[in-house]
């Protein structure tokens, strides 16, 4: 009786550890297709990119090797073709030096229109292209510009500033120089304010906003560097080392992310007049997107009165953009919010609108946000 009741109990366990192993197994399987399922849902959403990216990528790939195994040249004027310059004796204490491309040959009246701007605010202007000129242009921008010059289309804007660096021999007899291009729309507020406040604080380094994509650095298309900047040897080497390189992702992780490295190293903080702090704050940010011009562009004008609009939010590209780097829902959202850009833009600047709309149709992806999120 007791080889029984024992006989049981051990079948009992038995089943018991039989129940548990096949729990076990069932188990191991369920985390196992769950893993591949990831591993296969990472594979697509990786691929997915990696197809959308990958003329970028291979292009950058070949900047990277031609880097480390070809010395490429350094940017000169020698490449540069000086159509006017005039004499260093201006009472203007600021230089900027513009960099532009034009699509068709000729000047946008967005960029005239930004030129008067910058000229009315006290600031000489070295007017670089990476496009020939028209010789009707050339001598208009000759009654008002310090330079006017036409480049290789290398290296895109840092080329232009190196070139314009050269020719002012580092902005001699110069207190300040601002480096910009012809990216944007506006201004749509006084470009003084922003300066003067700027300047007050004690910047010796800042530009507009700042972006958080692989470092924290300036982005590129408006900084301003006071003259205690423009004469230390970081300043001096970095741009001594400008080469000419085609890779626009390349050019952004050397060049733009490395400027503004290579002045933090050199003990030179930098400022955003729109910092990334302020920016979180406010609604209707584009998530897990790092560029802030173009992540929140309307909020920007509306809570900073923010003086511009990137160009590129009007192309295809933008558009593909926001799809790659967020789900479709809020891509689709955000770009419908974008619609709205001439509500926004007349309830707080007189800015004249058909401007942006005649440069759009110039632009060869141009597009305008549709209210729908597609086309």
């Amino acid at each position: 009786m007791y080889l029984i009741k024992l006989r049981t109990r051990g079948d009992a366990v038995i089943n018991a550890l039989e129940s548990m192993l096949a729990f076990f197994e069932w188990s191991m399987m369920s985390f196992a297709f769950l893993s591949i399922s990831c591993i296969i849902g990472d594979f697509l959403y990786r691929l997915k990119r990696y197809l959308l990216l990958s003329p970028q990528k291979l292009s950058d790939y070949w900047e990277y090797t031609k880097d480390k195994f070809f010395s490429s040249a350094c940017v000169s004027c020698s490449s540069a073709k000086v159509h006017y310059c005039r004499g260093p004796d201006s009472p203007k204490k600021f230089l900027c030096i513009f960099s532009a491309f034009s699509y068709d040959g000729r000047i946008g009246d967005y960029v005239w229109r930004y030129l008067a701007e910058l000229d009315s605010s006290g600031l000489d202007i070295a007017y670089i292209s990476a496009s020939p000129l028209m010789n009707s242009d050339i001598e208009r921008l000759s009654s008002f510009c310090r330079f006017v010059v036409e480049k290789p289309n290398q290296c895109q804007d840092f080329s232009s500033w190196r070139i314009g660096l050269e020719l002012s021999n580092n902005a001699e007899g110069y207190i300040s120089v601002l480096l910009t291009n012809d990216s944007v729309f506006g201004p749509f507020f006084d470009l003084c304010k922003i300066i003067d406040t700027m300047r007050e604080r004690g910047a010796a380094l800042w530009g507009l906003t700042e972006s958080s994509e692989l470092r924290q650095h300036l982005q590129s298309y408006f900084v301003w560097a006071e003259r205690n900047v423009l004469d230390s040897s970081a300043w001096k080497d970095f741009w001594k080392d400008i080469r000419w390189k085609n890779s626009r992702r390349w050019i952004c992780m050397k060049y733009e992310i490395g400027f503004s490295q290579a002045m933090a190293n050199a003990g030179f903080q930098f400022y955003a007049w729109v910092s990334t702090e302020k920016v979180l704050r406010i609604p209707g940010i584009l998530s897990g997107c790092p560029n802030i011009v173009l992540a929140c562009a309307l909020p920007l004008i509306e809570y900073f009165d923010f003086p511009f609009l990137k160009r590129s939010l009007f192309s295809k590209e933008f558009r593909s953009f926001l799809y790659l780097y967020s789900d479709p829902r809020m891509a689709k959202n955000y770009w419908s919010s974008l619609s709205k850009w001439r509500d926004s833009l007349m309830q707080v600047t007189d800015y004249p609108l058909e401007l942006i709309e005649t440069e759009v149709s110039r632009m060869p992806s141009g597009k305008f946000p549709d209210r729908d999120g597609c086309s």
